[in-house]
């Protein structure tokens, strides 16, 4: 069920702030298509995370740092990116946080910066050592997240720092088959020429040219400039 813009319930949900009924979708059907666009679920606690790590609990980190304790260091730097503190960022990896550690979802703060856009900070976690190929529960690795949010220079980042272009998550999916779906034609250019392969099929069956939105003209130009016949 979808309203007029496209957004589904959980979408309105989160984009104001109900903690209780975002809690409730995710339980329900977390797996889910719940927020995808055709199929592809899409990060449910990916999108959550400024509900689950908001922006009062980063603030009593620096008292404990300060007195040498031991905060819980993974939902902090998941906090601190999601919520745009780079001191903080630097600071918590400063101390000791560890630069892969995982949430319940098995998301790393890897994750977060590429769905958040925040490629200053993807930069500082890859210079720590941050693993570019970690997969959550449903098997989507940080380029699957970038890909999905269309940030194209977090894309270039992690490509450039040894993600794997034709990573598959459950569903068979490649972030070609992310890019094409949601119709992010830039992306879709920079994976192709990093060498993503155009005969992958999804657990549907489907190549990535197959998953392009009906009216995406520029996605079905740069398949074609690949040699890829219209299917």
């Amino acid at each position: 069920m979808r309203d007029k813009c496209d957004k589904t319930p959980f979408d309105i949900a989160l984009e104001n702030g109900k903690r209780d009924v975002v809690n409730f979708l995710l339980v329900a059907k977390r797996e889910g298509p719940l927020g995808s666009r055709r199929g592809y679920p899409v990060r449910s606690a990916s999108l959550g995370v400024k509900l689950q790590y908001s922006l009062p609990e980063i603030e009593t980190v620096e008292p404990q740092l300060s007195c040498g304790n031991s905060p819980d260091e993974s939902t902090s730097l998941h906090s601190a990116i999601a919520n745009g503190r780079t001191d903080m960022v630097q600071r918590l990896l400063d101390h000791g946080a560890e630069v892969d550690e995982r949430d319940q979802f098995l998301q790393t703060p890897l994750d977060v910066a590429s769905m958040e856009g925040k490629l200053d900070h993807a930069r500082t976690l890859i210079k720590y050592g941050a693993d570019v190929n970690s997969r959550d529960t449903i098997g989507w690795t940080p380029l699957h997240t970038a890909t999905r949010y269309g940030h194209v220079d977090i894309a270039r980042l992690l490509l450039d720092n040894g993600a794997d272009v034709n990573a598959i998550q459950r569903d068979c999916a490649t972030p070609l088959h992310i890019a094409s779906c949601n119709v992010y034609p830039e992306i879709v250019q920079l994976l192709l020429d990093r060498g993503a392969n155009v005969q992958l099929r999804n657990a549907y069956g489907r190549t990535p040219s197959q998953e392009a939105s009906k009216g995406a003209k520029r996605v079905a130009q740069l398949f074609s400039e690949y040699g890829v016949r219209k299917e």
